[in-house]
């Protein structure tokens, strides 16, 4: 039996897995045991594993970078409106801002294996990079962690 999974699910997979081989292939396995007849889907994904959608923390660190509080709430409501655990959600955010640290100060840190996401989602990492702004750093990260 053939089941379609959407390229979108597989960095999903990598991170739920925390970069472990062996537990990816795991989770991978269950999201295929658990697929309906459109086969493994975004949406599905999300809600078997739990994970935060990679949205909705775009719209939190772009709500960081203007230093807009509103939008910031306003992205922690759909957060909870969608049904995410908040814990969850604040874990995620918090890991991106670390993966954004790392490239900023190791340039070819997703090449090294340091950072482990699609192509386009490097590239909207780099313009939240710009966004921020050369002074964030692991300080701010630190600042964000007391916050949550």
């Amino acid at each position: 039996m053939v089941v379609d999974v959407d390229d979108a699910v597989y960095p999903l997979v990598i991170r739920a897995g925390g970069g472990s081989p062996r537990d990816s292939l795991s989770i991978l396995d269950q999201l295929l045991a658990g697929a309906s007849d459109e086969g493994v889907t975004y949406d599905r994904a999300l809600a078997l594993l739990g994970v935060t959608d990679i949205a909705l923390i775009d719209d939190a660190i772009d709500a960081l970078a203007a230093s807009d509080g509103a939008a910031l709430f306003a992205t922690v409501e759909k957060v909870v409106d969608a049904g995410h655990d908040p814990r969850r959600f604040a874990v995620d955010l918090l890991e991106r801002l670390r993966d954004l640290i790392l490239l900023q100060a190791v340039p070819d840190a997703a090449e090294r294996g340091l950072v482990e996401a699609p192509g386009d989602q490097l590239a909207r990492m780099q313009g939240q990079i710009e966004h921020l702004g050369r002074s964030f750093a692991a300080a701010d990260t630190g600042h964000y962690n007391r916050v949550l």
